[in-house]
């Protein structure tokens, strides 16, 4: 019996014994005998050593590499080693990063805001007193004045925290794509072994932890000058007997107005205390 009688003649597939609906039914060997299925390499006549010359040992998946395989197939192993190393080494600046680098600005600034508002609120009590006379509208309409300024400072050290924070970030994403971009181009255009192995060394040895280390440390801090329009007058500074006003202050708050004496925690005194300023409601 042939083949194709085996296959499709009586007896074989076709022979209503698995029906006449095909199941997905697929046997290894011809009804009735022990003859494979023909394959496609019987049906083009191909011995097995040819199909072994055809395909290589095994079939194609086994085909042993040539030596230009092998070292193409490893220089692609080490590139996505060194994209994983990429990738991984600048995870760290995330957003509670950047959002630190803000908050240490502040805490550099926030002291000497603090200390710029205190020395100009003696500086409009030192110039009320060498002036020798006091109108408590004038000396609210000066602190409300201090107090809305430190409103326009608080914001403004914001912005430059803001500021400082960006200028970062850009930094280290400059550093990324020009990692990226500089190891991007030590693959390609290498057709020998030699080649290619030289560009597989290269990738090992691109050094990212180095120069990502150098991105950790942060951006050194500016000292913000705080109410430069005020004149200000340190706490250890000797009284002026001669001080003016100075500038034209900025605007706001009179809640510490109701003590007898609410700058004595500044080191100052009042006005009226110690002299023979006048007081004029």
């Amino acid at each position: 019996m042939g083949i194709f009688e085996s296959l499709f003649g009586e007896g074989g597939f076709n022979d209503g014994s698995y029906g006449s609906t095909y199941t997905g039914f697929a046997p290894d060997t011809i009804p009735g005998t022990d003859t494979p299925v023909p394959t496609r390499e019987t049906f083009m006549g191909l011995t097995p050593e040819e199909t072994e010359a055809y395909y290589g040992r095994g079939g194609p998946e086994d085909r042993p590499l040539t030596p230009l395989e092998k070292a193409r197939s490893a220089r692609s192993g080490a590139l996505s080693r060194k994209r994983s190393e990429l990738a991984k080494a600048f995870e760290m600046f995330n957003d509670d990063y950047f959002d630190d680098l803000s908050r240490s600005y502040s805490d550099f600034n926030d002291p000497l805001l603090s200390s710029a508002y205190d020395d100009a609120l003696r500086g409009i009590y030192q110039g009320f007193k060498s002036a020798g006379i006091l109108s408590q509208a004038d000396l609210d309409a000066q602190i409300a004045s201090l107090d809305a300024q430190k409103g326009i400072e608080s914001q403004r050290l914001a912005d430059n925290a803001l500021s400082y924070t960006t200028t970062q970030r850009d930094q280290v994403e400059k550093e990324r794509q020009k990692l990226t971009d500089q190891l991007s181009a030590l693959v390609g255009g290498a057709t020998d072994v030699d080649s290619i192995n030289q560009q597989t060394s290269d990738i090992e040895n691109f050094d990212i932890a180095g120069r990502v280390k150098k991105l950790k440390s942060p951006n050194t801090k500016t000292s913000m000058n705080f109410f430069a329009d005020f004149a200000k007058v340190p706490e250890t500074a000797t009284e002026d007997p001669v001080a003016t006003f100075s500038g034209t202050p900025s605007p706001v708050s009179q809640a510490m107005m109701g003590q007898d004496n609410p700058f004595a925690g500044l080191g100052i005194q009042t006005p009226y205390q110690g002299s023979a300023t006048k007081v004029i409601s």
